[in-house]
């Protein structure tokens, strides 16, 4: 008997109606549930506020994929900076909202284009946008009392401060501050915030 992974079953999926777009949904759902690999998550929380309303969830989204692709962009090329976030590092650095509910959101990671090997030895490729993500979190303050950080990014290189203040520029000024966890495809999980009082001092 021959079967097929979720995955190659949903790359077989290439309509983009509403019914092909839940097939590969629920085909997404079942590898994670099922493969023992847990995909890898961005949530994003808006601290202080029970709800987000659709402005404030557009000026969050835009502001973690433009840092997202900014830092993409230096990852793989480390010899230019980026200011702004142009539509082919976005592209390169693709984040995918999975959901909102209340004052989260949660994001999501393109599979990775390496071809799957014959001989699977559990070997997981991250793409650039979770390393992107895993950066931009990593650079963060780990709490609200985490001067040290604020500070350091004060001595990093442009492209990274940019990212940054972008994060600062969309905290809402009814909220607390917006917290971060990037839970990747193996190991700890990543925490970090930036709160209103922080976002105004970067």
């Amino acid at each position: 008997m021959v079967s097929k992974s979720f995955s190659e079953a949903r790359r077989e999926i290439t309509g983009d109606s509403w019914l092909d777009k839940l097939a590969r949904a629920s085909l997404s759902a079942a590898e994670a549930k099922f493969s023992g690999r847990e995909a890898p998550l961005l949530r994003v929380v808006l601290s202080g506020v029970r709800a987000m309303d659709a402005h404030d969830s557009y000026l969050v989204t835009k502001a973690v994929q433009d840092a997202t692709a900014k830092l993409g962009h230096i990852i793989s090329d480390p010899t230019t900076e980026r200011s702004a976030a142009y539509r082919s590092d976005r592209e390169r650095a693709r984040l995918i909202q999975r959901g909102q509910t209340g004052n989260v959101i949660v994001f999501g990671f393109p599979e990775s284009t390496v071809e799957p090997q014959e001989y699977d030895l559990g070997i997981t490729t991250e793409t650039l946008a979770e390393r992107a993500v895993r950066e931009l979190v990593s650079v963060l303050p780990s709490s609200a009392d985490d001067d040290a950080s604020l500070d350091a990014v004060l001595a990093q290189r442009p492209t990274v401060r940019n990212a940054v203040n972008d994060i600062a520029q969309a905290v809402p000024r009814r909220a607390e501050g917006l917290g971060f966890r990037m839970t990747p495809t193996s190991g700890e999980a990543i925490d970090s915030v930036l709160s209103m009082e922080q976002a105004g001092g970067t």
